[in-house]
């Protein structure tokens, strides 16, 4: 169910021409990935979408996220969108 959603807001990202979008609600990231921690980012663009959080997470957002590529980032996630690593 996850990732219909997923492919859904890709869609209206190409439909909209938006580059990219970044989901930051906690329960918008359990909407569209199932991840039910307390520290995650969503940066979704047309063809890509990369779910980031913490080493805390490691192990559950391995269990939870799924179809997502995942980093987990060793400093802030507002640094990890901005690192680079995701273009």
């Amino acid at each position: 169910m996850a990732l219909s959603r997923l492919a859904r807001l890709r869609e209206r990202l190409r439909k909209t021409k938006l580059d990219a979008f970044l989901v930051s609600s906690l329960p918008s990231i359990r909407y569209l990935t199932g991840f039910t921690g307390s520290n995650a980012l969503l940066v979704v663009r047309p063809r890509s979408a990369v779910f980031l959080t913490d080493g805390r997470y490691r192990l559950q957002s391995g269990a939870e996220v799924i179809g997502w590529r995942r980093l987990i980032v060793p400093y802030t996630l507002l640094e990890g969108v901005s690192d680079g690593h995701l273009l």
